[in-house]
């Protein structure tokens, strides 16, 4: 199973944010480093606005996290109530149309290589 991970800088402004991914994910995990709070979920991580809101009482903006936002991994759903990250495609995502196929930069990939999705 593979995890996401959401990086904030290490600052007031982003504590509420880290209680509320906290309160919300059980599996997650959280490294320290002197400027930086870095967070590993399995599989998927949510940001709920209503969370962060209950912890500091005041209207939250979920735009407001990209201020502290150092790095992430995973893809991203987001709404006005919540933020997501996943390794699984979000059943609600519509798939795109005419998208091109995936070539590798090799140029020795062979045709049947040339035609398949990415890992």
């Amino acid at each position: 199973m593979s995890n996401v991970f959401i990086a904030f800088q290490a600052n007031e402004e982003a504590r509420p944010i880290v209680e509320a991914i906290l309160a919300d994910n059980p599996g997650a995990q959280v490294d320290h480093s002197p400027a930086l709070i870095k967070i590993d979920v399995p599989q998927k991580l949510t940001i709920r606005r209503q969370t962060i809101e209950q912890l500091t009482g005041q209207p939250f903006d979920l735009q407001q996290l990209h201020v502290n936002l150092v790095t992430l991994s995973g893809h991203i759903d987001e709404d006005d109530d919540q933020f997501t990250l996943s390794w699984q495609p979000c059943p609600h995502t519509p798939r795109r149309t005419g998208d091109t196929p995936w070539i590798p930069a090799s140029s020795n990939a062979s045709s049947a290589s040339r035609n398949a999705t990415p890992p």
